[in-house]
C-alpha cells in the first residue's frame, strides 16, 4: 500500500482529508484495472495468434497427408506416436 498522501496529515483535519484520500485510492484502482485489462487483451491476442498459426499448420499437414495417401505425411507426429506406442508396449511387458 502506498504511503499516505502528504496532504493528509495525522492531525484532525475533518472528513475532507479522508474523502480526498479515498478519491486518490479510487483513481489508483481504476488505473490498475485499466492496465490489467490492457495486459489481458495483449495476452489473449498473442494466444489467439499463436493457436491460429498452429491450426493453420495442422491443416496444411493434414492436407498433405490426404494427398499422399494413408500413412504418409505423418512427419514428427507419426514418429512421436510410434515412439509412445513402443514405450507403452515396453511397460506392459
Amino acid at each position: 500500500m502506498p504511503p499516505p498522501s502528504p496532504s493528509c496529515s495525522p492531525s484532525p483535519c475533518g472528513s475532507g482529508c479522508c474523502v480526498s484520500r479515498v478519491h486518490e485510492l479510487e483513481e489508483m484502482l481504476r488505473d490498475q484495472e485499466t492496465r490489467s485489462e490492457q495486459i489481458l487483451d495483449q495476452e489473449l491476442k498473442r494466444h489467439r495468434e499463436t493457436y491460429s498459426r498452429l491450426g493453420a499448420g495442422e491443416e496444411r499437414r493434414d492436407g498433405a497427408a490426404e494427398r499422399q495417401g494413408p500413412g504418409a505425411g505423418g512427419g514428427e507426429r507419426g514418429s512421436a506416436d510410434h515412439h509412445h506406442q513402443a514405450e507403452v508396449t515396453q511397460r506392459e511387458d
